[in-house]
């Protein structure tokens, strides 16, 4: 049994008008806790504390505690309650009792999970045998972050709110069936504060049917009947055929502002082919004016005023089961089509619906009939949950309604958003299909649906990820400009929009949310990034970044514990934490870093927003800043930002041909599908520059040709119809499946026949075809009608160098041209000849032309027969040189300024390859170790970095890059070469490596093996990482495989034979045993040193090499922990 509680409440209020209200504030409370042998958890009955009207509530791991409120309140079986929450902990497991009669009967409603592995909260019904998930919500209950719920409860339905904003609508069936008492509960660890509690009786407001009035609108198409007594339509009637759609069956007396429902009054007018409400709540004084107007076949409502003339602030507002368009369910072929998001659809057959106790939400809902289909559409920023439906009964017959969602009218930060909207969509057969259905609706849908910021660029580019990534620098900015300038000459021209993955810190995920101010140094910082995002525009390519609004990392400048939670997050190079967007968002931090990133990169062309499952408010006020800074919106939930987003990183799901067949045009972001493309591979196929290790230039150009270009087509062209066979859109453009083969054709012409294309572009002016054949071979095509029908057209072919005239081809009778094209090969066809394009500027922006040698053997001195550019399997091109040769470039160097110069090299057979910069050299004689750098086109290869830091003083500026070949077959590759400006490091030793400037990478040390890469330059923030020793950057390894983690670079540092070095560094250690520093070589299969690396201490230690060249420092790992080092040095008489 539970004791009584006594003198819970105070200030009671008895009923007035429809609500009896019940306003308890709790005083002196003390029960003894008991254990309910009836509740597996062991649960007990206990309230610890009460200060100042603030409850405190806990329970331990393992057991829950219950607080039941039964003195002086009825019993209640239909209420509201509402309450601040203050969680002490970030364990959740809290929730409210209600229709409580004893410790085996109760209903639990709560949030049970403060974050899953995607960050989403889950809200569940319970009882004490019986569970059921209602709601999965990204919002959370922080440790110590006041939130506000407000939860209803009316008969087995549910509406809950979180500070304001609906979290569901929904029904329970194993709630309660009686009357009871209302408590809370906690569990499982759970620790919160409870204050400002309300009960509330609540009754639903009196609706009463929709009578027929004088009240009136009529366009050339339609007439539409409004109701006299409230925002509602009687009766719709389509001129042709005399169709008549009911609208409400009944109305509501009433509205629901912030959650509550309120009783209005309400008169109507008409002026100047308008009706106007005008409706009054006295009860919280506030005024809503509503306004219809029709046009064509469209109704338009819209709120032009919402007038709070009292202390009350409209948060969200509904129309209360509006029911804004309905049909009867014996309507022949009746049907409900329902989109889910993006995910998947539902149709449902009108005559086998029943009533529905709670209204289900939809981001599409369509009705139709075999003479009439309509939809509606508002602005409701509930992300996908836009629109409502249900089925009700009236008489003997049974209706199935559309109405829209609430709509949030004060967003995050106060900010008031757009007044309400909507609009009532009929359509006949305005595909002309000879038949009336969904898609009738859906594609007169899509010409009024808003189009997203952006969208008219992602139907018009390839895109493409690039990526940076744990110090590594893999692809410069300057040299993803030429990559750019590389696909451009490839496709002539096409459009590019690049995510580049680690512009910031040191790559990838690492320092979010550092969206400003800490841009990534590796790869070339702020300056060179400028430079990209400017010079691209140039090659019609569009940059934008990959941030993160979810999850910090310790190292960010922007990480503190005001807007950090203690949730962790994703953990690679360092372990991340939950943040508490809202805060962010209200201290004004967040847009003081966007903005401040739109200063720096004002010629940044969008923005990709990572791991982000926000919706509503927070979402809304995130996209329309985006938009404001000229940034669309991608992201990688394709469910997430339905209205915003233009392309997401995650579709194979996204599987709504609903959704799909209005956001065709918009959105990039569904999964493939026969006959509307789409779906291609996001990860290394899409890209040459080192996303999920991507750098196949010949596959990317394959995906262009046979996957996004005829999907960029066919998103130009509005979707008229689809079946399993066969899409026909606008512009006479057909998609079909033929005998398991896609084809493409156009006013009855091929323009696609499986991989082999011919493609149009642009979709509108149609200047020059695009050819590709996969199999390659002689193919007839007829040409578009606006060409010529006589004479010839240029064929050219496509290279990375730019378009190499073919032939000019001729024109037959029928308008058809043949062409004989190679396997794999990119053409275009132009009406005429066209100039040749002007020579493209490699390593523009950088000290050195042509360091990738794009450009062939440009900007370079050439001595020795045997130098040539060639290009890898995968199209890279790398200069290799065989014999005797040399290849030079002077250089604009500064006097007294320090640099450091690299280039990539592989040594094939024997043979000295040596980088030098006047009196400064390096060399190498063999390539032997594996390169396991991550995330680059050498991943796999053996090509390791040369590098050379000097000072520039006086003397030759000449770069050269040289070989010596002991054999006639042996050659060298060089690829990349590279100049940056650095900061001189003064040391005694041999080699020094303080990790303070180093220009990319691990310093003196590469991976061992392929691993998880969760090795970095580590960065102080003081008061928030402990992962560096002395000055601001460290080098740092954890969560790596077992085995040798890294390793010196034999491109960096190689040890003679027979001689004896001693090494000295910084290091601290987590792991006690786990990690080893050992010296060993392949060629005389032994160690010279093995020594473990515990504590926090400096090493320093000797060792003599044996008889072999190849000797290196090495970390071995086994088991668990960090280690972070630092002052590397060597002294000793080391090779160069």
């Amino acid at each position: 049994m539970i004791k009584k509680i006594e003198k819970y409440f105070m200030n009671y209020v008895p009923p007035k008008s429809i609500y009896l209200l019940f306003f308890f504030l709790i005083s002196a409370v003390g029960v003894k806790a008991q254990s309910s042998k009836s509740d597996s958890l062991a649960v007990v009955y206990e309230l610890l504390t009460q200060k100042d009207q603030v409850f405190s509530l806990k329970a331990e791991k393992g057991a829950a505690s219950m607080l039941i409120f039964n003195k002086d309140l009825p019993k209640m079986y239909n209420l509201a309650i509402e309450f601040d929450v203050l969680p002490k902990n970030s364990d959740s497991k809290f929730g409210v009792i209600s229709r409580y009669k004893n410790q085996q009967d109760w209903t639990y409603v709560g949030c049970d999970l403060t974050s899953d592995v995607l960050t989403n909260s889950h809200w569940y019904v319970r009882t004490p045998t019986k569970k059921k998930e209602i709601a999965i919500e990204i919002s959370k209950f922080y440790k110590n972050y006041k939130r506000h719920v407000r939860i209803e409860y009316v008969g087995k339905s549910l509406a809950i709110y979180l500070d304001g904003e609906q979290v569901t609508r929904t029904t329970a069936s194993i709630m309660g069936n009686e009357a009871g008492y209302v408590g809370f509960r906690v569990h499982d660890g759970a620790e919160i504060e409870l204050s400002n509690v309300k009960f509330t009786r609540v009754n639903s407001l009196i609706e009463k049917p929709v009578k027929s009035s004088s009240i009136k609108l009529m366009s050339d198409q339609m007439e539409v009947t409004f109701s006299k007594d409230y925002p509602a339509v009687y009766r719709y009637q389509i001129k042709e055929g005399n169709i008549q759609v009911p609208g409400a069956k009944k109305i509501s007396n009433g509205f629901i502002i912030n959650g509550k429902a309120y009783v209005a009054k309400t008169k109507v007018a008409t002026s100047s082919g308008k009706v106007i409400y005008q409706s009054e709540i006295p009860e919280i004084n506030v005024g809503i004016t509503t306004e219809f107007t029709l046009h064509k076949m469209m109704l338009d409502m819209k709120v032009t005023e919402i007038a709070e003339r009292g202390n009350v602030k409209v948060k969200t507002i509904a129309f209360p089961n509006h029911d804004i368009v309905s049909m009867n369910n014996k309507d022949d072929k009746a049907m409900l089509s329902i989109a889910h998001d993006v995910h998947s659809d539902q149709f449902l057959p009108l005559n086998s619906r029943s009533v529905d106790t709670t209204a289900g939400y939809a981001a599409i809902a369509i009705l139709n009939n075999n003479k009439i289909a309509v939809t509606i559409d508002n602005n409701s920023i509930y992300n996908a949950k836009q629109i409502l439906y249900h089925t009700t009964k009236t008489g003997n017959e049974y209706f199935t309604s559309l109405f829209s969602n609430e709509w949030i009218y004060r967003g995050i930060t106060n900010n008031l958003l757009p007044l309400p909207q909507m609009k009532v969509i009929f359509a006949k057969d305005n595909n002309d299909n000879q038949t009336v259905d969904w898609q009738d609706a859906a594609y007169v849908l899509a010409q009024v649906y808003p189009e997203p910021y952006g969208a008219d660029l992602i139907r018009n580019v390839y895109a493409t990820i690039t990526m940076n990534f744990a110090s590594g620098g893999q692809y410069p900015f300057l040299r993803q400009l030429d990559n750019i300038k590389k696909f451009n000459l490839a496709t002539d021209g096409f459009g590019q929009m690049l995510e580049l993955k680690g512009y910031q810190s040191e790559g990838h995920d690492s320092a979010h949310p550092d969206y400003a101010g800490n841009y990534n140094r590796r790869a070339g910082g702020l300056t060179d990034l400028q430079y990209l995002t400017e010079q691209a525009k140039k090659y019609n390519a569009h940059i934008g970044v990959h941030i993160n609004h979810s999850e910090a990392y310790p190292e960010a400048k922007a990480y503190d514990h005001e807007i950090i939670t203690d949730i962790p997050g994703w953990a690679w190079l360092d372990q991340a934490y939950l943040i508490n967007k809202e805060a962010d968002i209200k201290r004004g931090t967040f847009i003081q870093r966007i903005d401040q990133m739109k200063k720096d990169l004002p010629n940044l062309s969008f923005v990709y927003i990572d791991t982000y499952r926000e919706h509503r408010s927070i979402a809304n006020f995130t996209a329309q800043h985006f938009n404001k800074n000229g940034w669309p919106v991608w992201t990688e939930d394709p469910e997430i930002f339905y209205r915003e987003a233009i392309w997401t990183h995650y579709p194979p799901d996204s599987k709504s041909l609903i959704s799909r067949f209005v956001q065709h045009k918009f959105r990039d972001g569904y999964a493939a599908h026969p006959l509307l493309l789409g779906g291609y591979s996001r990860s290394a196929e899409i890209g040459f520059m080192g996303w999920q290790k991507g750098r196949d230039f010949n596959g990317v150009l394959q995906n262009f040709f046979t996957q996004q270009l005829p999907y960029r087509y066919l998103m130009n062209h509005p979707l008229k119809t689809i079946n399993d066979q066969k899409a026909v859109l606008e512009g006479d453009l057909v998609s079909e499946l033929i005998n398991g083969v896609h084809k493409m054709s156009q006013n009855g012409h091929l323009i696609k026949d499986g991989d082999n294309v011919f493609i149009p572009w642009n979709p509108v002016t149609k200047e020059k075809i695009y050819h590709y054949n996969t199999k390659g071979g002689t193919s007839t095509w007829t040409l578009p009608d606006s060409w010529k029908s006589t004479g010839t057209i240029s064929l050219y072919k496509l290279t990375e160098q730019g378009r190499e005239w073919v032939a000019d081809l001729p024109i037959n009778g029928q308008k058809e041209i043949t062409i004989t094209a190679a396997p794999k090969q990119g053409y275009v066809i132009y009406k005429n000849k066209i100039a040749d394009a002007t020579p493209m500027m490699w390593g523009a922006g950088g000290l050195i032309s042509n360091p990738g040698f794009d450009g062939g053997l440009s900007a370079w001195a050439i001595s020795g027969k045997d130098t040539k550019v060639v290009r890898t399997s995968y199209g890279q091109a790398v200069l290799q040189m065989a014999g005797t040769a040399n290849a030079s470039q002077t250089l604009n160097l500064e006097k007294g300024v320090s640099y450091v110069l690299s280039v990539w090299a592989k040594v094939a057979g024997e043979g000295k390859a040596t980088l030098a910069i006047g009196d400064n050299s390096y060399s190498i004689t063999e390539s032997k170790v594996m390169n396991f750098t991550d995330n680059t086109d050498r991943f796999n290869t053996k090509f390791q970095r040369i590098k050379i830091p000097f000072v520039y003083n006086e003397g030759s500026k000449a770069l050269n890059l040289s070989f010596k070949g002991a054999t006639d077959s042996s050659f060298v590759q060089f690829d990349d070469v590279r100049i940056v400006k650095s900061t001189n490091q003064k040391s005694a030793h041999t080699y020094f490596e303080d990790f303070e400037n180093v220009d990319e990478g691990w310093g003196p040390f590469i991976a061992s093996k392929s691993s998880a890469y969760k090795t970095h330059l580590s960065e102080r923030h003081e008061g928030y990482t402990e992962d560096t020793i002395d000055g601001d950057f460290s080098l740092k390894t954890w969560q790596e495989g077992n085995g040798e983690v890294y390793r010196t670079s034999p491109a960096m540092i190689r040890f003679k034979s027979n001689t004896s070095y001693k090494i000295k560094f910084d290091y601290k250690s987590t792991g006690k045993g786990a990690y080893r520093l050992v010296v060993r070589s392949v060629k005389d299969n032994k160690e010279v040193m093995n020594v473990p690396l515990d504590g926090a201490t400096v090493f320093t230690g000797e060792f003599t090499t044996g008889n072999a060249d190849d000797y290196y420092i090495c970390t071995t790992k086994k088991g668990n922990g960090i280690l972070v080092i630092d002052n590397f040095s060597i002294d000793g008489n080391l090779n160069k």
